[in-house]
C-alpha cells in the first residue's frame, strides 16, 4: 500500500511539473514524459533519463552522475585513519581519500584560502624584493593511484590542476611536483609503502622541481648518479603505526643513495621553539656550518609547509648557506615572521589532500 501510495505520489509530482509552462525546459521533456505515461519506472532508469537531459541541455551530466554516486556510496567509504591497498600499500584515509572512493565531489574553499594565502607571501616577498614559488607535495595516491583499492577514481582537472591554473594566473611562480614526479616512476618506489610520506629519493627529485622552477638548475642533485639501486630494510611507517601501535617492522623496497655525494656536506640543525599554537617542531634552521646556524642573517631560504618539506630540509641545506622551516599552522604569524625575516626564497609547501 505505502510502495502504491509513493509512486501515484512521485507520478502526480511529475504530472504536475510538466504541466507548469515556467518548468525548466529539461524537465519538460518528451523523454520523461514518454517514461512517466510507460507506468512504473526504474530507479535506474529514471536517473539515466535526467542526467542524460542534464547533460544535453546544461552539459551538468558528470556533475550530476558524481553527486548521485557520492550520496549513493558515501556510507561505504573506508573507515579508519589508515587504509590498505594493494601490494601492502597503506593510504592516509584522508577526506579527500575519501572523496575519491565516494565519488569526485570538491570544495574550492581551501584552494580559495591557499590561494588567498600565497598572493599575500608574493606581496611580501616583492616588497623586500624576494622571490616566492609553491609547491604542492602529492598525495601518494596521486603517484600510484593504481595500489590504491579498487574504489579509488581519478579525475582530471581535480583540485590540484585548478589551483596550479589560478597560480598560474595570478603570475605565482609554482613547482609542478605531481607531474615531476610521475614521470621519475620507473626509478622505483618515490614513496614509503607504509608511510604518508615520499622517500629520500622522491625528496630529490622533488627539491629538484622546486630550485628548477626558481631558475636555479645548478643546485639540482643527479640523482641517476646518486642512485645505487633498492634495498630492503625493515620499516613500520607512520601509517602502520596509526593502524596498529605495536604494529611490528616489515621489509620494504627502499632507495640506496651515494651517501658520499648526498652527504658531503655536514648539516646542522637548531630548533627555534614551537609556535603560538604549540605544537612541537613548528620552527627549525639548518645550515652548513654553526657559524651559520647562528648567524644574524636572513635565511637563504624559508620553506613553510608540513612533514613533507621538513623531509626537503637536508638537500636545502646543502645547496644554499642557511634554511628555515616552519609549520604554516602557525596562522597569522607565519606572515610576520616571513616580513621579519626577509628571506630571499620562500617556498610554500601544502601537502595536496589540504586542498579539498
Amino acid at each position: 500500500m505505502i510502495l502504491r501510495f509513493q509512486r501515484w505520489l512521485l507520478l502526480a509530482i511529475a504530472a504536475v511539473l510538466l504541466a507548469i509552462p515556467a518548468v525548466p525546459i529539461f524537465v519538460r521533456s518528451d523523454g520523461l514524459r514518454s517514461l512517466v505515461a510507460a507506468g512504473p519506472v526504474s530507479s535506474a532508469t529514471l536517473r539515466s533519463e535526467i542526467e542524460r537531459l542534464a547533460d544535453a541541455r546544461l552539459g551538468l551530466g558528470d556533475e550530476m552522475s558524481d553527486a548521485a554516486r557520492w550520496i549513493r556510496v558515501l556510507g561505504a567509504a573506508p573507515d579508519g585513519i589508515a587504509v590498505e591497498g594493494k601490494e601492502g600499500w597503506l593510504f592516509l584515509n584522508s577526506p579527500k581519500f575519501r572523496k575519491r572512493i565516494a565519488g569526485t565531489m570538491q570544495s574550492p574553499g581551501p584552494i580559495a584560502d591557499w590561494l588567498d594565502f600565497a598572493v599575500r607571501i608574493e606581496q611580501l616577498q616583492r616588497a623586500h624584493g624576494g622571490r616566492l614559488v609553491v609547491a604542492v607535495a602529492p598525495d601518494k595516491a596521486s603517484i600510484y593511484p593504481e595500489l590504491a583499492p579498487a574504489a579509488y577514481q581519478v579525475r582530471h582537472p581535480d583540485s590540484l590542476d585548478r589551483f596550479q591554473d589560478l597560480l598560474a594566473q595570478r603570475g605565482i611562480l609554482f613547482a609542478d611536483l605531481r607531474s615531476l614526479l610521475q614521470q621519475h616512476r620507473h626509478l622505483g618506489p618515490l614513496y614509503e609503502p607504509r608511510e604518508t610520506h615520499w622517500n629520500q629519493l622522491g625528496s630529490l627529485i622533488a627539491f629538484n622541481g622546486i630550485v628548477a622552477a626558481l631558475g636555479e638548475t645548478d643546485k639540482q642533485f643527479p640523482v641517476a648518479d646518486l642512485l645505487k639501486g633498492f634495498a630492503d630494510r625493515p620499516l613500520v611507517g607512520d601509517l602502520a603505526h596509526l593502524r596498529d601501535p605495536a604494529a611490528a617492522p616489515q621489509m620494504v623496497s627502499t632507495p640506496v643513495l651515494d651517501q658520499a655525494l648526498y652527504a658531503g656536506v655536514k648539516v646542522f640543525k637548531k630548533d627555534l621553539g614551537t609556535g603560538p599554537n604549540q605544537h612541537a617542531f613548528t620552527r627549525s634552521r639548518w645550515a652548513h656550518s654553526p657559524a651559520g646556524l647562528e648567524s644574524a642573517e636572513p635565511p637563504a631560504v624559508l620553506l613553510i609547509g608540513d612533514s613533507f618539506s621538513a623531509r626537503l630540509m637536508p638537500p636545502f641545506s646543502q645547496r644554499y648557506p642557511s634554511v628555515q622551516w616552519m609549520a604554516h599552522n602557525m596562522g597569522r604569524n607565519v606572515e610576520v615572521e616571513i616580513g621579519e625575516l626577509a628571506a630571499d626564497i620562500v617556498v610554500i609547501e601544502v601537502v595536496e589532500r589540504l586542498l579539498e
